[in-house]
């Protein structure tokens, strides 16, 4: 009996010297914190935007610290391609005269953070005949008869 009480003894101090051990290393090394994105401060650089045909503008996430816009992904989408359309870092481009929603979603370890949206209004070139003065200003030009040698100088019918 004193020998099954003994070998308890020795697997039981055993056992607790083990969890201290394990428990000790997880305090010497704390599990890293998580990032966090405040929702909040999540903003688009502009949310109304207007453009002529064939500009571009490049719209930006704001309120993203740079190390965790690291672990972010961006989705970006339009609603109309025919009038604006959108790359993957942002870049819009006017392609014709209407309006368009570009959209992105935010998001962090693959889950959708905040949606973001702006307005791109597109308005058409003006035609370049009426755009420049030049070429719509009046020109007109006078003939003035220049004077001859001998003003009063006649000329007579001749006979034969």
């Amino acid at each position: 009996m004193k020998k099954l009480v003994k070998k308890l003894a020795k697997k039981s101090v055993s056992g607790l010297l083990i969890m201290g051990l394990v428990l000790t290393s997880f305090a010497a090394f704390p599990a890293k914190s998580e990032a966090k994105i405040n929702k909040k401060k999540v903003k688009l650089s502009k949310t109304k935007v207007t453009l002529k045909v064939g500009k571009k503008v490049t719209l930006k996430v704001k309120g993203i610290s740079s190390k965790d816009k690291k672990k972010c992904t961006f989705k970006w989408a339009t609603t109309k391609k025919k009038i604006a359309t959108v790359t993957k870092k942002g870049k819009v481009t006017a392609k014709k005269k209407g309006s368009a929603k570009i959209t992105v979603k935010v998001l962090f370890k693959k889950k959708v953070v905040k949606k973001l949206t702006c307005k791109v209004t597109v308005k058409a070139n003006a035609s370049t005949a009426s755009a420049s003065p030049a070429a719509s200003a009046d020109v007109s030009a006078s003939v003035a008869p220049t004077a001859t040698a001998d003003a009063s100088a006649s000329v007579a019918p001749s006979e034969t």
